[in-house]
């Protein structure tokens, strides 16, 4: 028996075949979208692995510049702390600063970095010494007025307080010369039961001569160190003998 082609169009399935060519549509979707899925995972696991897709590059970028940041800073911090340290420790500096502006006094000058403020102060007859702190610190030629009287007294009474106050600050001391030599001071203040005995020690950039042992000064200078043992030693700096 054979087939007429021309009645196979006119055809019509019965209801089971129906069912049954939709079931395999049905199936040949499921089969479509497993093998999707399937795909995506494939995809995902590929990225894991770290081959090239446009999404990893950009991560890739991203993680650069990143890094990139990350090494400016620690360079950056390094340097600045470098510079604070020597600036404070030996006076050297500043090296990564910018010198922002120069006073006509004798040449201070005043230097800006990266959260600190250096002042180099150098005048003709006054202030000679280096300053570092915050962007707020102020040029100040005013020295703070005091006997070696108030600094024993100070200084005994509040050692923390007082260091707090006094230390790396420009000061004027009145007192009287121990002992004197060509480039250096020393004054002294003792009561008579020993108790606030201290001494204040300082380089003199003006020399002179025409002072002498008792004799009562006026010692201009910036105050940096300290010992305290059976007696207070304090040490100044860059200090002038004020007429």
């Amino acid at each position: 028996m054979f087939w007429n082609k021309d009645r196979i169009p006119n055809l019509k399935l019965e209801d089971d075949d129906q069912d049954f060519f939709r079931m395999d549509e049905d199936i040949e979707e499921k089969e479509i979208k497993e093998e999707k899925q399937e795909t995506e995972k494939f995809d995902e696991k590929i990225n894991f692995k770290g081959i090239n897709t446009p999404r990893t590059n950009q991560i890739k970028i991203i993680n650069r510049i990143l890094n990139v940041i990350m090494v400016i800073l620690i360079i950056t911090t390094i340097l600045v702390i470098t510079d604070i340290m020597l600036i404070s420790r030996i006076g050297k500096g500043p090296y990564f600063a910018l010198n922002t502006k120069t006073y006509h006094d004798g040449g201070t000058k005043v230097y800006y970095g990266i959260g600190y403020k250096v002042i180099k102060y150098n005048q003709e007859e006054g202030r000679k010494d280096t300053v570092i702190g915050n962007w707020n610190i102020e040029y100040n030629t005013t020295p703070i007025k005091m006997t070696t009287l108030d600094l024993a007294l100070e200084f005994s009474n509040d050692l923390e307080g007082s260091l707090d106050t006094y230390m790396d600050n420009y000061l004027q001391v009145s007192g009287k010369i121990e002992k004197i030599e060509k480039s250096k001071v020393t004054l002294i203040y003792q009561d008579e039961e020993k108790k606030y005995k201290t001494k204040l020690t300082c380089n003199i950039l003006n020399p002179t001569k025409k002072y002498h042992k008792d004799d009562s000064i006026k010692l201009v200078g910036t105050l940096y160190n300290y010992s305290k043992e059976d007696k207070l030693k304090l040490y100044m700096k860059n200090c002038y003998i004020k007429k």
